[in-house]
């Protein structure tokens, strides 16, 4: 932490460029195999993302994820020119953090570690431009 007269911050520690949160989409993939509880499946699994690396990901949630747990998911890409969602890269992720955030709806915010990809050698060189 660096302390200023004016400000107190603490310096960027990303390790990946981050793309514009506001035109991706995150799909929580379910796994058929896992046992689930009753109401495993209440809301939905697409959550909009804040900030997206090819290190990590920072969604809303409507729940709570537990610190290390695991998911796999598939990044979408809303094209309005095409007027549809393309899945751009899948992969699975670790939780390193779940915060309370101020929002009724999607009250918890959560950041991810991105462990492995698929895909997105063939998806990132055909982004449209930002």
């Amino acid at each position: 932490m660096i302390r200023d007269p004016d400000r107190t911050y603490v310096p960027d520690r990303r390790r990946a460029d981050r793309f514009p949160g506001s035109k991706f989409e995150l799909e929580i993939l379910v796994d058929k195999r896992a046992r689930q509880a009753p109401d495993a499946n209440a809301g939905h699994n697409v959550y909009s993302i804040g900030n997206l690396s090819l290190a990590g990901i920072y969604f809303r949630s409507e729940r709570r994820r537990r610190v290390g747990s695991k998911f796999k998911f598939r990044v979408l890409f809303d094209d309005e020119h095409r007027n549809e969602t393309l899945p751009l890269f899948s992969g699975s992720a670790k939780v390193l953090r779940c915060e309370d955030v101020n929002s009724v709806e999607e009250p918890y915010g959560i950041a991810a570690e991105i462990e492995s990809i698929r895909g997105a050698a063939n998806s990132v060189p055909r982004f449209p431009n930002l």
